[in-house]
């Protein structure tokens, strides 16, 4: 039994550790019920309402709440439960309609003396673990004539106040104010809720702006009257101290107020139809823009002057405005789309622009040409590093004008390579981009550019190739003559020139040394070494991609047959070079002679060079 025991304690410690914090951390908020009026010796108020959340803002289901209350000594009242349980919703106290869950909690009054302030107030509190609400409930006594010990009064609106006048949806110019005061002492009361609701029979809806109001240290209760949409009178019940619909009974009755609502100023511009129209390039949309203008209640206005424009000039052509609202509100306008694709906006707004609306239009893509423009072809990166230049592509439409606002997708399609920007846009002249770095594998990369037409996806390939670390040399393309060039034609204490790629990645042009003093075995971080004598280096040049280093055969190499060390960029190569006794060479001049053939570069001693016409003389 031992192992089972252990396995429940494990369960019973982790539960406990888990609701701790969330109950710890839990919120207790009033749903109704505060601010009552209740005459002294009632047997109940309206319930009771709180609801309990975590620190998240879900409802709790099944806490615990207990409910206490203080107040002045003999004139605090009681609650029907000391403790409730939250239901599914997290609510409770208001269980009290037949069938009804969460407990049924009310507030009961104490019996008052004659004498005193005419009232008393009560406080109840509702906790839940740390939390905790509090309810402030009168309790209604008599003056020692047996008048009501509570007097309220409606200070506004009275007489030619009435009714209550505004633009819908917007606050009346007056608001309503209540006061509520003891009768004994003529003090005022504060904490009584006034409770505010349309009549049924009215044509139009209000309420206070942030909710009902309670009386303040001066007793007042103030409403600013938010006006609802529909134009027309209406009557506002105010009760004080009772909830509307429930229990008029308890407080200390109601007032009734009119008001009324007026049309407003142009509020809201709404679009109705022709939102999210598709259509190609230069072809007039099927279905007018149409717009309506009404004031902040909703209701159409007519006679309101408004502007049609492409949020992006040059992106959209407008015919056919109609810029002035008609009897119901509405305005309109027919749009053809530019040479655009994708999304573009039309905005519509009155003159001032205080109030607008936007018509999005998906206009047809129609691709009519994808080239490559640069990037393609590239061969010099390293694994792991970027491609030196960008991949550019151009799109253009079937006239061949660059089409701007084009999504293009970069992908790689094969090999290892990672592409800086997938979903790129074409700029204003039609041309997007993406940066390529190669990946841990060398060898050819296959970038695909592609564009998604109204006729099918568009689509051209880059074609790259990364190679490892250090000099990548290919056999027999690697050494030629110094002079001549002529592919392996190497000797003792000869010119080389050696090609391969990776030796100058990082510069352009030819780097030579100081023309003074002897040569140097290492160049731009470039050695080559032939079996283990360094040779001497006349220079490194990168000259538009094709990298060579120029070295001194070393006249220790091997005839036949030495290995050739090329060390560049962090790493190196070793490849096998044919050794000859003799390999002369000549460095040739641009001229051909009148044999036909190329001319050496050999000078008499008077520093002419020699020709056929200039023929060298024995001695010379």
């Amino acid at each position: 039994m031992y192992p089972s025991s252990k396995k429940f304690a494990r369960t019973l410690i982790g539960t406990l550790l888990l609701a701790g914090p969330a109950f710890s951390q839990a919120t207790v908020s009033i749903l109704s019920g505060n601010g009552q009026i209740v005459p002294q010796n009632n047997t109940g108020s309206n319930p009771l309402v709180v609801v309990v959340r975590d620190a998240a803002g879900h409802p709790i289901p099944n806490a615990k709440v207990a409910w206490t209350v203080t107040g002045v000594s003999n004139q605090t009242g009681t609650v029907l439960l000391a403790t409730t349980t939250t239901d599914a919703n997290g609510t409770t106290g208001g269980g009290c309609a037949v069938g009804g869950t969460g407990g049924c909690q009310r507030f009961v009054t104490p019996t008052l003396p004659l004498s005193g302030n005419g009232f008393a107030q009560s406080t109840i509190i509702a906790t839940s673990g740390a939390a905790s609400a509090s309810f402030i409930e009168t309790t209604e006594g008599f003056t020692s004539s047996g008048a009501p010990g509570l007097a309220p009064t409606l200070l506004h609106p009275i007489g030619s106040e009435q009714p209550l006048t505004g633009p819908a949806g917007q606050v009346a110019k007056t608001p309503i104010q209540i006061r509520v005061l003891s009768s004994v002492t003529n003090g005022a009361v504060a904490h009584v809720l006034v409770t505010f609701s349309s009549d049924s029979s009215s044509q139009t809806s209000a309420a206070c702006s942030g909710g009902n109001p309670s009386t303040d240290s001066t007793g007042i209760a103030t409403c600013n009257l938010i006006l609802g949409g529909k134009v027309g009178p209406g009557t506002l019940t105010a009760a004080v101290g009772g909830v509307v619909g429930q229990n008029l009974s308890v407080g200390l009755g109601t007032y009734s107020i009119l008001y009324k609502v007026l049309v407003g100023p142009p509020g809201v511009i709404k679009t109705v139809s022709g939102d999210q129209q598709t259509g190609n390039p230069g072809q007039l949309l099927p279905q007018a823009l149409v717009a309506q203008v009404t004031d902040l209640g909703g209701n159409p206005l007519s006679g309101v002057n408004v502007v049609f424009e492409p949020v992006v000039a040059g992106t959209v052509s407008l015919s056919d405005v109609r810029a002035t609202s008609d009897a119901f509100g509405h305005v309109q306008a027919r749009v053809t789309p530019g040479n655009v694709n994708g999304q573009v906006q039309v905005r519509v707004r009155t003159s001032d622009g205080a109030i607008s609306a936007i018509f999005t239009i998906n206009v047809n893509l129609i691709v009519g040409s994808l080239t490559k423009v640069s990037g393609d072809q590239q061969t010099a990166a390293v694994v792991n590093t970027a491609f030196a230049n960008p991949l550019i592509v151009q799109v253009n439409d079937t006239s061949g004008h660059p089409l701007p606002g084009t999504p293009v997708v970069f992908a790689v399609t094969s090999g290892s390579a990672t592409v800086g920007t997938p979903n790129a846009t074409t700029n204003a002249s039609g041309q997007a981009g993406t940066t390529v770095s190669a990946g841990a594998t060398a060898g050819p990369i296959v970038v695909t550019a592609t564009v998604t037409s109204a006729s099918g996806p568009v689509s051209v390939q880059f074609n790259l190739t990364s190679r490892l670390p250090g000099p990548q040399c290919i056999d027999g393309q690697t050494f030629f003559n110094g002079a001549s060039f002529k592919a392996n034609w190497i000797s003792p204490g000869s010119v080389v020139t050696i090609y391969c790629s990776g030796i100058a990645d990082n510069i352009q042009g030819v780097v030579q040394p100081s023309f003074f003093g002897p040569l140097p075995y290492q160049i731009a971080g470039v050695t080559v070494t032939f079996g283990s004598t360094p040779a001497p280096i006349y220079d490194v040049a990168n000259i538009d991609g094709s990298e060579s280093v120029t070295v001194q055969v070393p006249l220790e190499a091997a005839l036949g047959g030495d290995s050739v060390t090329i060390a560049a960029n962090g790493g190196s190569t070793t490849v096998n070079a044919t050794i000859l006794e003799a390999a002369p060479g000549f460095f040739e001049t641009g001229d051909v002679g009148s044999d036909g053939r190329r001319l050496a570069v050999v000078l008499r001693p008077d520093g002419s060079v020699v020709t056929a016409d200039n023929p060298i003389l024995r001695g010379e």
